[in-house]
């Protein structure tokens, strides 16, 4: 999909497949400066000149939300990478901040000087907020603290936009001093300039990879630059006006733009041709966006199985691929990173269904398949991009943990196979256990949006919290210990039994608990432990405190400093179980490592019905630490 906002006061949607209008979104009443979809593709928000934010699901395109009250325009709306923040750039010198579970106000950020916001954008990693206005800085934040890291005060006039380059160590500002600069992130020096344009710098956005830059201005053009050698690329020149946005597809092999001539043109990235060109607004385009889901709607989706042994498709029901889509080099490549016969799943043991998507976003896809010869549902998680790309690295080093792993709270790891999405290259893909009730995010909202929270809600998450805590106990006991390093409620997938069982998935930050050294920055920034954060060795109580941070959005909602002993229950049976999560919570949120319990710890608290003179005894103080 490709949303574009406009001045005619319309958002409107083209599926890229065919680059026909799927809808016309009217709700704003008047301009429509900016739109951004969530990162799997399921909402797409809009702000406006009328001061409203409105969020529609992509699904039924329904408005979800409305956010308002504001005195002054919405310039700027950006999600965060796990979708569970979206941020708003305002004309009145504020960044506001909303939990979109809720869709409830986390922050307002106050630290421009005047006027108004006019691009917001987060870093890949969701721990940096990044803003830029009419004061001509740039300002950065930390989304643990909203604390202020740095102020850029580099451009001589209005600051238009922002971007991170998808491994964040890069950002880019463009502005009105008709320059584009470049700071690297891990010293916020300047890298680099461009003075090409000659006129204001509107937009900039780096395309998937990180290897291009592309910026558009007031002087009609679009500019794409290779961040390699910050050479110009291309110029295009296709607009009669200014050109007021730019954006890349996901796949990063589409350019759109939007201007003042009411147009939305489309570039193929590897010719810089022109794909398409849409004149359905009838004034200026002010904003594009793609969506992420790689591979359009469902049912436009084909999967296939790649034979390893032949380097053809084994099933002669689906659609051939080319016989150099897989060569001997590639079969040579998934044995270095450890697919051994005993673990690949032969491909007529396996059938994928093309219309069974359980998931999809910045990542790749998931979707549901049948061991054929077990007659068992499976999910089959793909990546978006084939051999030695970062994504597929993590999904090997997923595979390698998961073979030392079997236990009833951590999702079943069936075996390792090769996958073609839509015609493309043969990827990597992890053939893992079915779970019926999605992640516990989903889980949650479904049980806080009907009655059945108020009788049995909060037994029933405290049960999934057990389940979590076993698991973990379990990979505290194995040689070496597996370290999960991304422990939140996306992560763990709910069983809808009686009771309901918690498990534990997504290894693909997972490391070996092995050595003493500083490790990077992995993991989701809001429930990351401090000396991960702060990039000090860490080991197997940075998950404790990411559980304690869990324990606290399962109860509350939100990922609030408070802890739970403040939030109101309903009878003896609640308070109990309120008086227990908050005594673990507390206890996992120590800020030094050595004093937070061991999962065992919190696990046989879990299980202990609380007293007046129950507490968690941390761990003895040792001069040995298990750290990376």
């Amino acid at each position: 999909l490709l949303a574009s906002g406009s001045y005619d006061q319309t958002v409107k949607v083209l599926a890229t497949s065919t680059w026909a209008e799927v809808t016309t979104l009217a709700e704003h009443t008047e301009v429509v400066l900016s739109v951004a979809f969530n990162p799997d593709g399921g909402l797409l928000a809009s702000g406006g000149q009328d001061r409203t934010v409105k969020v529609f699901a992509t699904s039924t395109w329904a408005k979800v939300t409305t956010l308002g009250g504001y005195t002054r325009r919405v310039w700027s709306v950006a999600f965060n990478p796990d979708g569970g923040l979206l941020a708003l750039g305002i004309d009145d010198t504020t960044v506001k901040v909303y939990a979109t579970s809720t869709w409830a106000e986390v922050k307002t950020l106050a630290e421009h000087t005047f006027g108004g916001i006019y691009s917001v954008a987060f870093n890949p990693d969701g721990g940096l907020l990044a803003s830029v206005g009419y004061d001509k800085t740039v300002k950065v934040f930390a989304t643990s603290t909203w604390a202020e890291v740095t102020t850029l005060a580099e451009h001589t006039a209005e600051v238009y936009s922002v971007a991170f380059k998808p491994d964040g160590g890069l950002l880019a500002s463009g502005g009105n001093d008709k320059i584009v600069k470049v700071f690297a992130t891990s010293t916020w020096a300047k890298v680099t300039t461009h003075t090409e344009h000659t006129d204001a710098v509107l937009s900039v956005a780096f395309n998937p990879d990180g290897g291009l830059l592309a910026s558009c201005s007031r002087d009609k053009t679009v500019k794409v630059f290779a961040t390699s050698t910050w050479a110009e690329v291309t110029t295009l020149a296709e607009h009669t006006a200014e050109v007021y946005s730019v954006a890349f597809k996901p796949d990063g092999g589409l350019l759109a733009s939007g201007g003042n001539d009411k147009i939305v043109k489309v570039f193929a990235t590897s010719t810089w041709a022109k794909v398409t060109t849409h004149t359905e607004h009838t004034d200026a385009v002010l904003s594009v966006a793609f969506n992420p889901d790689l591979w359009g709607p469902e049912s436009s989706v084909s999967v296939y199985v790649v034979d390893a042994s032949g380097f053809s498709v084994a099933d002669p029901s689906v659609e051939s691929c080319s016989e150099g889509a897989f060569q001997s080099s590639d079969m040579q490549h998934i044995m270095t990173i450890g697919i051994v016969e005993h673990w690949f799943i032969k491909p007529s043991d396996i059938t994928p269904g093309p219309k069974s998507i359980l998931g999809s976003g910045s990542f790749g896809i998931v979707v549901k398949g049948m061991l054929n010869y077990a007659t068992e549902v499976a999910a089959i998680k793909i990546p978006k991009t084939r051999f030695q790309s970062r994504e597929e690295s993590q999904l090997a080093n997923e595979m390698r943990l998961f073979r030392h792993i079997r236990h009833s709270n951590i999702v079943l790891f069936h075996g390792a196979t090769l996958m073609i999405i839509n015609g493309g290259s043969p990827c990597l893909s992890l053939v893992l256990e079915w779970v019926n009730g999605g992640n516990f995010g989903e889980y949650m909202q479904q049980l806080r949006s009907n009655a059945v929270f108020e009788t049995d809600g909060h037994a029933l998450a405290y049960k999934i919290l057990l389940d979590v805590a076993r698991g973990m106990t379990y990979l505290r006991k194995l040689t070496p210990v597996i370290l999960h390093l991304d422990l939140k409620p996306a992560n763990i997938l709910v069983e809808i039994s009686v009771p309901p069982k918690g498990k534990i998935t997504d290894f693909g930050l997972s490391r070996f608990a092995r050595n003493s050294l500083p490790q990077p920055k992995v993991g989701t920034e809001k429930y990351m432990a401090p000396e991960v954060a702060q990039r000090k060795p860490y080991g197997p109580a940075a998950d404790v405190f990411s559980f304690g941070r869990v324990i606290i959005w399962t109860i509350t909602g939100e990922l609030c400093s408070e802890l739970i002993s403040s939030t109101s229950s309903k009878g003896q049976e609640d308070a109990c179980l309120f008086q227990t999560l908050d005594e673990v919570a507390s206890s996992c949120l120590e800020e030094e490592p050595h004093v937070r319990p061991h999962f065992f710890q919190a696990y046989d608290r879990l299980t202990t019905p609380p007293t007046t003179t129950t507490k968690i005894v941390p761990p003895l103080t040792t001069t040995t630490k298990i750290v990376l």
